[in-house]
Protein backbone atom coordinates (compact mmCIF):
# COMPACT_ATOMS: atom_id res chain seq x y z
CA UNK A 1 0.00 0.00 0.00
CA UNK A 2 1.50 3.45 -0.62
CA UNK A 3 2.24 5.87 1.98
CA UNK A 4 0.00 8.86 1.62
CA UNK A 5 1.38 11.60 3.09
CA UNK A 6 0.24 15.31 3.43
CA UNK A 7 2.16 16.63 0.30
CA UNK A 8 0.68 14.04 -1.77
CA UNK A 9 -2.89 15.07 -0.63
CA UNK A 10 -1.98 18.59 -1.00
CA UNK A 11 -0.81 17.86 -4.74
CA UNK A 12 -3.85 15.75 -5.64
CA UNK A 13 -5.90 18.69 -4.36
CA UNK A 14 -4.14 21.31 -6.38
CA UNK A 15 -3.75 19.10 -9.67
CA UNK A 16 -8.02 19.16 -9.17
CA UNK A 17 -8.04 22.61 -8.73
CA UNK A 18 -6.14 23.24 -11.64
CA UNK A 19 -8.76 21.39 -13.93
CA UNK A 20 -11.62 22.56 -12.08
CA UNK A 21 -10.28 26.26 -12.66
CA UNK A 22 -9.26 25.25 -16.39
CA UNK A 23 -13.39 24.07 -16.54
CA UNK A 24 -14.68 27.36 -15.53
CA UNK A 25 -12.82 29.58 -17.44
CA UNK A 26 -13.36 27.48 -20.25
CA UNK A 27 -17.65 27.36 -19.45
CA UNK A 28 -17.11 31.29 -18.63
CA UNK A 29 -16.13 32.19 -21.91
CA UNK A 30 -18.93 29.75 -23.87
CA UNK A 31 -21.61 31.51 -21.27
CA UNK A 32 -20.29 34.89 -20.32
CA UNK A 33 -23.50 35.97 -18.73
CA UNK A 34 -22.93 33.59 -15.83
CA UNK A 35 -20.62 35.24 -13.91
CA UNK A 36 -20.88 32.78 -11.04
CA UNK A 37 -18.79 30.59 -13.21
CA UNK A 38 -15.38 33.16 -13.32
CA UNK A 39 -16.30 33.63 -9.37
CA UNK A 40 -15.91 30.12 -8.50
CA UNK A 41 -12.99 29.56 -10.54
CA UNK A 42 -11.05 32.33 -8.81
CA UNK A 43 -11.74 31.40 -5.46
CA UNK A 44 -10.48 27.74 -6.33
CA UNK A 45 -7.39 29.45 -7.50
CA UNK A 46 -7.22 31.60 -4.14
CA UNK A 47 -7.78 28.35 -2.13
CA UNK A 48 -4.98 26.51 -3.89
CA UNK A 49 -2.44 29.17 -3.28
CA UNK A 50 -3.37 29.49 0.00
CA UNK A 51 -2.55 25.48 0.18
CA UNK A 52 0.29 25.76 -1.43
CA UNK A 53 1.92 28.68 0.89
CA UNK A 54 1.07 27.16 3.87
CA UNK A 55 3.37 24.09 2.99
CA UNK A 56 5.81 26.63 2.48
CA UNK A 57 5.73 28.45 5.94
CA UNK A 58 5.25 24.76 7.23
CA UNK A 59 8.37 24.00 5.77
CA UNK A 60 10.20 27.64 7.14
CA UNK A 61 8.74 27.65 10.54
CA UNK A 62 9.90 30.78 11.14
CA UNK A 63 7.27 33.12 13.07
CA UNK A 64 7.62 36.20 11.12
CA UNK A 65 7.18 34.18 7.79
CA UNK A 66 3.58 32.58 9.75
CA UNK A 67 2.33 35.68 11.01
CA UNK A 68 2.75 37.20 7.76
CA UNK A 69 1.04 34.38 6.17
CA UNK A 70 -2.27 34.58 8.85
CA UNK A 71 -2.33 38.17 7.85
CA UNK A 72 -2.66 37.33 4.11
CA UNK A 73 -4.83 34.70 4.37
CA UNK A 74 -7.19 36.24 6.34
CA UNK A 75 -7.28 39.49 4.40
CA UNK A 76 -7.59 37.35 1.22
CA UNK A 77 -10.38 35.65 2.68
CA UNK A 78 -12.40 38.64 3.96
CA UNK A 79 -11.77 40.35 0.84
CA UNK A 80 -13.72 37.58 -0.81
CA UNK A 81 -16.23 37.54 1.39
CA UNK A 82 -17.02 41.96 1.36
CA UNK A 83 -16.95 41.54 -2.73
Amino acid sequence: MRDLSFKKVVNFFAFIAVVLIALALLLFKLFPQVATIKLIGEIIAYIVTLIAAFNFVKMKRNAIITVIYAISATAIIALLIIA
